[in-house]
């Protein structure tokens, strides 16, 4: 039996090595093909390059990752979109070195289902190397749950002042990281609560409430964007927030959704299990203890360990990710906004932390299950990974270089939707005027202040329009960058919209984003004379959420 669970334990650290490999090896092919940056990369770049950062009110995250910009280009590693990249790609290996710390300090046991759910993940790897907060702010809440586990098991100020400091990291980084440091520490207190360790629970309280007053500087600026963004609230839509989890949790295949509602059900229930113990612990005595424990033995002081036992990591994992999964759904429901797979990416590494953490101890046939599970899903995942990691983020660095080349200083360039103006104004050189649609004062940054004042106005594209008809009827050429479609000669411009709220969409753009395009494309299939796309190929795949096409137009009819 012993020699059956040392081969296991062996076969465990060869099993989460070679997902660690095979995961590097994703993250370096994705750092050489990921080509230019996209929008939201750049709204952070040129974050980074504001004095003081004062322009923190034109994003939706807090200083962490502008300031680690910031610092990586002051060493002068921000000179190219591949150094750049780079610091991205040392996020997604830190996120790898993460779920190995935290499942070394929790069981001192390799991280399988981590690095099986999260390390061959698609949306992990893609969005978390992007040049975004979701990358480090999974890093920063896996390694404050590891810090805060390692505080419980062995209690020092010292512990304190670190999984303090990570907490401050977490919430500085992503501010719904705040939910997930909340429900650490909600795990962190029914241990405390368990063991009646009144010290430790204050202790992680002050931790938890110093990450919470670190975000009162952004008060103000979170007041502000609750009107800046209306124009992308939709609303809180279960359906669509479900499939966006149902993404991101569903690789490589949409079933696996399932797979991880089976690990929470089984860690929420090694939870359970754990409380229906407590009967057998006697006060005093560490978590999970039995009655048999010889008086005068137990542990006091800073050597008192309150999770040396499996027990009380179960129930530290099950609370944790229950109150990790009920905080976030209320704060996107507060929110309000429209989600994306990647914004589920600190919730799950955090869950999937978890599973490597509290999972109940196994039968050695179950045990080999598991490890043969991990194996499977690793070697169904790297096939599909690799596909997914060979695509650039964008191609508007393309269509600039390639419009900076050809159009003329009497040319005009029309950029939609407005929102891709910010990667266009970062690449393009050329000599032609340029504007998005509608057009805007400012491209650094994605103002939806701007574009929310251009919703209730009927003559928003009006001077887009005027300025296309002068550029046909002087001979000369319109270059439309965006998701265009030709339509014939004679298409009736569909009507104006009404002022926000719209029925069914609230203050969303989309409607009024999709209407303009419509105005326009029919405006210049009508009085053009020639209206055609233009090839501009890619190599490889290019992701579907900023791959633009190029339209030419010229002639006036």
């Amino acid at each position: 039996m012993r020699e059956d669970a040392e081969l296991r334990g062996k076969l465990y650290w060869i099993g989460a090595l070679g997902i660690s490999i095979a995961a590097i090896w994703l993250h370096l092919t994705l750092l050489t093909h990921a080509g230019g940056l996209w929008r939201d990369e750049v709204n952070l770049i040129n974050l980074a390059k504001l004095p003081a950062l004062s322009g923190l009110r034109q994003d939706s995250f807090p200083v962490a990752m502008p300031l680690l910009v910031r610092v990586w280009s002051g060493l002068g590693l921000g000179r190219t979109d591949f150094e750049l990249r780079c610091l991205g790609a040392l996020i997604g290996v830190a996120v790898l070195a993460a779920f190995w710390a935290a499942a070394w300090i929790t069981k001192r046991a390799p991280p399988l289902l981590g690095l099986a759910f999260i390390g061959l993940n698609a949306t992990a790897l893609t969005y978390g190397d992007s040049l975004r907060a979701y990358g480090l702010g999974s890093l920063f809440i896996v390694l404050a749950m590891a810090a805060t586990w390692a505080f419980l098991a062995r209690p020092s100020l010292a512990r304190f002042a670190v999984i303090t400091a990570l907490m401050v990291a977490s919430v500085q980084t992503l501010f719904h990281n705040a939910v997930l440091v909340g429900a650490i520490c909600i795990g962190a207190w029914s241990v405390c609560a368990w063991r009646k360790a009144r010290r430790e629970a204050l202790l992680i309280l002050a931790a938890g409430s110093l990450a919470a007053a670190s975000l009162l500087p952004y008060l103000a600026n979170v007041v502000s964007a609750l009107d800046s963004t209306a124009g992308w609230r939709t609303g809180f839509r279960p359906k669509f927030t479900l499939l966006d989890l149902r993404r991101a949790a569903g690789f490589p295949h949409e079933r696996y959704v399932y797979v991880w509602v089976l690990f929470v059900l089984v860690a929420v229930g090694g939870g359970i299990g754990c409380l229906l113990q407590r009967a057998k612990v006697p006060t005093g005595a560490p978590c999970g203890t039995t009655s048999d424990v010889t008086p005068g033995t137990e542990k006091s002081g800073e050597d008192r360990s309150l999770l040396d036992d499996k027990q009380g990591a179960q129930l530290f994992a099950a609370v944790t990710i229950i109150s990790a999964a009920i905080g976030f759904g209320l704060f996107l429901g507060y929110a309000g906004l429209a989600t994306q797979p990647w914004y589920f990416l600190p919730l799950m590494a955090l869950v999937a932390a978890c599973f490597d953490a509290g999972l109940p101890p196994l039968h050695r046939y179950f045990g080999m299950a598991l490890l043969v599970f991990a194996a499977g899903t690793a070697l169904f995942a790297f096939p599909l990974a690799h596909v997914s990691v060979l695509s650039r983020f964008t191609n508007v660095d393309l269509l600039a270089r390639r419009l900076t080349m050809e159009a003329a200083p009497e040319d005009y360039v029309v950029v939609t939707p407005w929102f891709c103006g910010i990667s266009f104004d970062h690449y393009y050189r050329g000599p032609a005027s340029w504007s998005t649609l509608p057009p805007l004062d400012d491209h650094r940054f994605h103002r939806f202040d701007l574009i929310s004042a251009k919703l209730r106005r009927k003559d928003a594209i009006q001077p887009v329009l005027d300025r296309i008809a002068d550029t046909l009827k002087a001979g000369h050429r319109v270059w439309l960058v965006g998701w265009i479609e030709i339509l014939p000669p004679g298409t009736s411009p569909p009507p104006d919209l009404p002022p926000p709220p719209l029925k069914g969409w609230g203050w969303s753009q989309t409607p009024y984003t999709e209407n303009w395009d419509a105005k326009m494309e029919s405006f210049i299939g009508t009085h053009s004379r020639a209206f055609e796309m233009v090839e501009v190929p890619a190599s490889g795949d290019v992701n579907p959420n900023e791959n633009l096409k190029l339209a030419r137009a010229v002639g006036w009819r």
